[in-house]
């Protein structure tokens, strides 16, 4: 289950140092059941989040973002497909095993379409990948007793 082990790889990488600002839950347990995703995680946080504070969950979106990744390949940790709005369904009909491989994807799809533009993902070159949060709801932030 590529969300558990995004998550796990998170919780280890943020949850070492003294930042007392983000917590990542650790996950205890993932499985399927009857086609539905399970994740048994620790529990963070004292209570939800409400609009008041969406400047909190921006200052943690960032900082999880500066957090590299540790492959060159892009989608969750381990690999699998890209979950992503982008893609219909919001998965990946594909693992992609580059960055260049995506950007090749996007572009043939831009191309179908018709549209004059396209990317070019390879000018990040030298950059590493680092995390894309393809779930930012604010309901998946919790505010803990420190605030």
């Amino acid at each position: 289950m590529s969300e558990a082990r995004t998550q796990d790889f998170l919780a280890k990488q943020v949850n070492e140092g003294n930042n007392s600002d983000v917590r990542v839950p650790i996950v205890y347990l993932a499985f399927y059941h009857n086609n539905v995703g399970y994740i048994a995680m620790q529990h963070v946080g004292d209570r939800d989040c409400t609009r008041d504070d969406f400047p909190k969950i921006a200052l943690a979106v960032k900082h999880l973002q500066q957090i590299p990744s540790p492959t060159s390949a892009p989608g969750p940790i381990n690999g699998g497909p890209i979950m992503h709005r982008m893609f219909s369904g919001c998965i990946s009909s594909v693992t992609y095993s580059s960055v260049d491989l995506l950007e090749e994807h996007i572009n043939a799809f831009l191309a179908y379409r018709r549209h004059r533009r396209t990317v070019n993902l390879s000018e990040k070159a030298g950059i590493p990948l680092s995390l894309c949060i393809g779930d930012l709801h604010w309901g998946n932030f919790r505010i803990g007793s420190a605030g």
